[in-house]
């Protein structure tokens, strides 16, 4: 058979590049308003010049300057330049009073923006080259922007089939005020390309050297009057206009008369509008920058699917070569998306499983995983508690454990320390929430200063991987009424160096919670952060025990053998996160309980490692060739033929017919090798020899048992499932003797010796 590919970062086999050459024309076209906005499009050609009879979709991306006259071709200009000849429209619409635009820019989430985009979309549609399609694209902004055009009122355009946002959060309040905690990085606060206060008009010369005109505007006089008459003196700041320090959701922002712009521009408050629409979602998320969670939220709230790498929010365009796989072919992908969403192509994408992620430290070629749900439905929780006992491990302000039971009561004090530099590499703090990774100890610049909390080795017959949310529960009270407490995840190797792995923030006034679906089952705590809640916590204070119920954000991380884990509690980070309750001439003590009715935790989501991934030979429909089969509780995938193909589990049965797996849905399935755990991503190419039949009645379970603490080390997870896989030959379908194995420690059913397969 033809050889194809469609794993995450390939495609090959599906789609053939049509056309040899393309043309760009750059114009205006009309906003919703009759506004000019300046765009470039980008059309295939043949090999003589002529446009093609084809009617084409459209790829779009929406840019703030440059349009596709940029040499940062990886903020998606790269991505229309390779997909444009296999036959696809590319176009770059430059935002209202941006650029060469007219108009007047108001923010980087203004409302106009989601209403133009849909206009020039109903605009690209009635064009006689274009299929009545598009899909939207782009990354940070880029991608916000798409989430707000696929909620705009009163409906979002037909031609809009689908968004693709990368590293963006639709709950951009959220994003900069992390359950109330202000985190708004410096260059929205102090300086961005589109912050900077003119001192004066540029001159056209100078201007000129910035924006790139249209067409049909070659002296730029166009660029010029728009630049005069939206853009100079009115626009508003890119960021700092809009999020303002220490804001709650439903704060009235005086810099839009009082409007509540925390609840009326972040598209999730619109999330019904996309509901109502035919709209696809697929995402691209870097897992070490802070918009992880709130993109694994979207998939549970808007549906679609993610693919997240080890990648920072600059990264999760171009990959990294600072993790084993972690470069990437987003153009690839994306094609591949595109050809799904707007070419109808047969390639899978719809059937894959919907999370693809990274698994940090894992060993070489397990990095990649996938999952049908998130969590994982292997995770195992492990509740650990916060104790006074001496770890030994750290001289911290309070050297504390990690333990299984609730300790004895007890109360530890601590004086807020500002001078906390993170990722300190000897010239003070270099963290960035942007790139959210630091191969640095922790111990000196962070641990001496906190409250650390120090578990015993993990036991190290078998690895310990986390994946999801910490869930933190700590009891605190305080001299005076608001506070903002860290607390950071980190692993201490065996020779005491303490490595980030990832944190979590509360402001203690957003206490208040409320129900909200997709932070519950990722086991976190939603907090609205209304006025209101925050003035009734104000006024209660802190002055006897109060509950903070916060997460540390997602990661899937690999522990290394014999290391352990700690939390750190701190109180301040003055480089990620604005404070205003400190005075430095008075700085709070805060009080955090331990122990008996007031006892501290943290709730980790450790992975009970499954055999869910068999590699085999596979024949369907007169084609053979090898395969895998991926295992999950609600939906299983086998990946055949370069293509994904989902299956309900419930519906999906099998007979052992002379060796082979004779499934329901048509195929043949002969194992091969031995099988993988946790859904790692094969590229299965058929060199292994087949040494146990696939079971004929896979992972039965038997019970769920609780594992005892182990003297001097720390079990995770602290629970065992106990099952069953039985192999059949098929020959008889009579009663037959069996034979028990019961493997030893770390063995599992599915790793059968040659005698004993014999023995089948």
């Amino acid at each position: 058979m033809a050889y194809r590919n469609s794993m995450p970062g390939y495609y090959e086999g599906f789609s053939e590049k049509k056309y040899p050459k393309s043309v760009k024309q750059s114009l205006y076209v009309p906003g919703y308003d009759g506004t000019k906005l300046a765009c470039d499009i980008m059309r295939p050609v043949l090999e003589d010049g002529s446009y093609p009879e084809e009617k084409l979709p459209v790829i779009m991306l929406l840019s703030r300057g440059q349009r596709m006259n940029t040499e940062r071709k990886h903020n998606g200009v790269d991505i229309i330049e390779y997909c444009v000849p296999y036959g696809y429209v590319g176009v770059v619409l430059e935002s209202r009073g941006c650029g060469a635009s007219y108009g007047t820019c108001d923010s980087f989430a203004d409302i106009e923006d989601r209403h133009d985009v849909n206009a020039v979309l109903d605009w690209l549609g009635e064009q006689p080259w274009c299929s009545g399609k598009a899909a939207l694209f782009g990354g940070s902004n880029r991608g916000l922007i798409q989430f707000a055009a696929a909620v705009n009122r009163p409906e979002p355009s037909k031609v809009l089939k689908a968004i693709t946002p990368v590293v963006a959060n639709a709950d951009f309040y959220y994003q900069d005020y992390v359950n109330g905690v202000s985190a708004l990085p410096g260059s929205k606060r102090h300086g961005h390309m589109f912050n900077k206060k003119p001192q004066g008009p540029m001159s056209k010369e100078d201007f000129l050297k910035k924006v790139t005109p249209v067409d049909d505007d070659p002296d730029g006089d166009q660029a010029y009057e728009a630049y005069l008459s939206g853009q100079y003196g009115k626009n508003h700041g890119f960021m700092n206009y809009l999020v303002l320090p220490n804001m709650c959701r439903d704060s009235e922002n005086p810099n839009f008369g009082g409007e509540k712009t925390n609840l009326t521009l972040p598209p999730y408050e619109d999330l019904e509008v996309f509901r109502n629409s035919d709209i696809k979602i697929h995402q691209f998320a870097g897992e070490i920058e802070s918009g992880f969670f709130g993109q694994l939220n979207a998939v549970k709230e808007w549906g679609g699917s993610i693919l997240a790498g080890p990648w920072d929010h600059h990264q999760s365009r171009t990959g990294t070569d600072a993790y084993p796989e972690g470069r990437f072919d987003f153009k690839a992908e994306h094609l591949k998306w595109f050809d799904y969403v707007l070419k109808d192509t047969a390639n899978g994408f719809d059937e894959k499983p919907p999370y693809m992620y990274y698994t940090l430290n894992a060993k070489e070629g397990e990095n990649w995983r996938c999952s049908d749900t998130w969590p994982l439905e292997t995770e195992r929780r492990v509740k650990l508690y916060l104790s006074p006992e001496t770890s030994g491990t750290v001289d911290s302000v309070h050297d504390g454990s990690l333990v299984q039971n609730i300790p004895e009561a007890a109360e530890t004090e601590y004086k807020v320390d500002t001078s906390i530099e993170v990722f300190d590499e000897g010239e003070g703090a270099t963290i960035d929430r942007m790139h959210l990774q630091w191969d640095g100890d922790m111990t000196p610049g962070v641990d001496r200063k906190g409250l650390t909390f120090t578990s015993q080795p993990l036991f190290d017959i078998h690895g310990a991987e986390l994946t999801g949310v910490t869930s933190v529960d700590l009891w605190v009270s305080c001299s005076q009424k608001d506070a903002d407490f860290i607390a950071y995840l980190e692993e201490v190797d065996a020779e005491g160096k303490s490595t980030y792995i990832s944190q979590g923030v509360i402001r203690a006034s957003h206490r208040t919670s409320a129900p909200r679906q997709a932070w519950n089952e990722s086991g976190a705590v939603y907090h609205p952060c209304m006025k209101e809640d925050m003035d009734r916590c104000l006024e209660e204070g802190m002055d006897e025990p109060v509950h903070l119920q916060f997460h540390i954000e997602p990661v899937s991380w690999t522990f290394r053998r014999r290391s352990r884990v700690r939390i750190t509690i701190t109180c301040a980070d003055s480089t990620c996160y604005q404070h205003y309750m400190y005075d430095e001439n008075d700085l709070p003590v805060i009080r955090l309980y331990q122990g008996g009715d007031h006892a501290s935790f943290v709730s980790m989501p450790f992975v009970e490692h499954t055999e869910n991934t068999y590699n085999g030979s596979v024949e369907w429909n007169g084609v053979s060739g090898p395969g895998t089969l991926y295992f999950f509780k609600n939906n299983t995938y086998l990946y055949f033929d370069g293509i994904w193909r989902k299956f309900p589990s419930d519906q999906l049965t099998w007979k052992i017919e002379d060796g082979a797996a004779v499934f329901s849905a048509g195929f043949r399935f002969i194992h091969e090798g031995t099988p993988v755990c946790d859904g790692i991503l094969q590229h299965y190419e058929g060199k292994q020899k087949a040494i146990a039949p696939f079971p004929a009645f896979r992972r039965q379970i038997v019970a769920e048992v609780p594992v005892g603490n182990i003297p001097g080390a720390l079990y995770v997870p602290d629970v065992k499932t106990l099952y069953v896989d039985v192999f059949k030959n098929g020959k008889n379908s009579e009663a037959e003797p069996a034979i028990v194995f019961i493997h030893g420690y770390s063995g599992t059913p599915g790793r059968l010796r040659p005698q004993q397969a014999d023995l089948i």
